[in-house]
């Protein structure tokens, strides 16, 4: 069950990756400082549960591929 939502997840940041490299001609990460950000236990769950990491590496992978 943890590998089929795991396989979802990369699945939707290839996705959303394609379409924002298709569509934009300029990137950019804010670098976050998520330790601080999950001391804040009302979002926590959620910021550790996001897929960031796994997306912007998806992205920029995409981005060099595509020589954008």
């Amino acid at each position: 069950m943890h590998e089929h939502i795991s396989n979802q997840r990369k699945d939707y940041a290839h996705k959303v990756s394609r379409k924002f490299v298709n569509q934009y001609g300029f990137i950019a990460y804010e670098n976050l400082n998520v330790l601080d950000m999950v001391k804040n236990h009302h979002i926590a769950k959620s910021i550790v549960d996001a897929f960031w990491n796994v997306y912007i590496v998806v992205n920029m992978v995409g981005t060099f591929k595509t020589g954008t």
